[in-house]
């Protein structure tokens, strides 16, 4: 434990240890330091630890921790590796892809854009999408999910992304949904953790 210790002062003057506990003043005779005799200050500044303090006293007790104790607290599972290169179940493509239809279709059927409503939408559906396609039980797999939606004023719209991936086990699957009003694309990206 680290203590941060502070200088004794006692009216007005610097003591230190290994000075005398009396002081000679200009007013008058010699007077005993009252401090003296209490212990030095703790530092205040220690994060965590219960600080108590005795009625009417300046004096700060803090418990002592042992640092194994710390580690203890704060200590990782290591796993051992398991040198398992190909995954127990692959990326079904048509799986995936039902769940994009059957989501935005549900979700965005009669939706008007709306700048702040499209925003939070999109957000909502790109985790209701990932957690959908988790369930599909696709172990040792990070899903990664992305829906656009804009508004259809006869604009074009390219939407592109790049990613290193090993093209035998990692996969994407994409969805279109348009009404009167908006378009969407929903992106899941299957990419296989070794």
């Amino acid at each position: 434990m680290f203590l941060l210790l502070s200088p004794i002062v006692s009216g007005g003057a610097l003591m230190s240890g290994k000075e005398d506990s009396t002081q000679e003043t200009d007013s008058g005779p010699e007077k005993p330091a009252a401090s003296a005799h209490k212990a030095r200050r703790s530092s205040l500044f220690e994060v965590g630890f219960p600080v108590q303090r005795d009625r009417g006293s300046s004096i700060v007790s803090i418990p002592n921790i042992v640092p194994s104790q710390l580690h203890t607290l704060h200590q990782k599972v290591n796993y051992e590796n398991t040198f398992k290169m190909e995954p127990d179940k692959r990326f079904h493509m048509s799986e995936v892809k039902e769940i994009l239809d059957e989501t935005l279709s549900s979700s965005l059927k009669g939706v008007k854009y709306d700048a702040i409503k499209c925003r939070t939408l999109s957000k909502s559906l790109s985790h209701t999408i990932c957690e959908r396609v988790k369930l599909l039980g696709f172990t040792r797999f990070k899903i990664v999910s992305s829906v656009s939606i804009g508004q259809i004023k006869g604009q074009d719209v390219r939407i592109a992304s790049r990613f290193l991936w090993d093209e035998k086990h990692d996969s994407w699957v994409d969805a279109v949904f348009t009404n009167s009003e908006i378009f969407a694309v929903a992106v899941v990206y299957g990419v296989y953790q070794e």
